[in-house]
């Protein structure tokens, strides 16, 4: 059962790591295109990593495309237009700023069953993979078992000169065993 069980940890910790390595890939790079990277975009929902993050959409019937010119209001006045150019232009001093200040840091969701949208910022899959990645670690760590040298790990079992034969460390009563 020891041998099965560490053979999991070991796993467990390598596997943890990568998924670590990963999630810090995907948060940075995230931050480098304004756009974002949308990994599925099928008839109903989007997966997007953007800003730090993952953004889930979701809608009923297909979202107005841009090119189509349907996302404009049917009849848009000159005022509105103004206004939607002033966003974009706000958006576009948005997309300026540095990476740390482009990551949304708080999980949230908008809309309801039908549309909506959830965004979970990529920093909480990481603590949840990182600290159980960590305490597989840390018990995997090398212990020395008493009568080893603490430098070379030598085994000084019948010692009785005081210093390690291995490295000449000094070693007290305690190291000898």
């Amino acid at each position: 059962m020891t041998g099965r069980r560490s053979t999991l940890r070991r796993v467990g910790k390598w596997v943890g790591l990568g998924l670590c390595a990963i999630i810090v890939a995907a948060a940075t790079g995230s931050t480098a295109r304004e756009e974002g990277y949308t990994a599925y975009d099928g008839a109903r929902v989007s997966v997007t990593v953007w800003e730090g993050g993952i953004a889930i959409s979701w809608w009923s019937p297909a979202p107005p495309s841009p090119q189509s010119g349907e996302w404009l209001p049917p009849q848009a006045t000159a005022a509105e237009i103004a206004q939607l150019e002033r966003l974009i232009a706000e958006l576009d001093r948005l997309a300026a700023r540095p990476w740390y200040l482009k990551i949304a840091w708080l999980p949230r969701i908008k809309g309801d069953r039908a549309d909506g949208h959830l965004f979970l910022p990529l920093w909480i899959p990481l603590v949840i993979v990182a600290v159980p990645m960590a305490i597989l670690w840390w018990r995997d760590r090398r212990r020395l078992p008493p009568g080893h040298c603490r430098q070379c790990g030598y085994n000084l079992t019948g010692n009785v000169s005081g210093v390690c034969p291995e490295c000449g460390t000094p070693v007290g009563r305690r190291d000898e065993g």
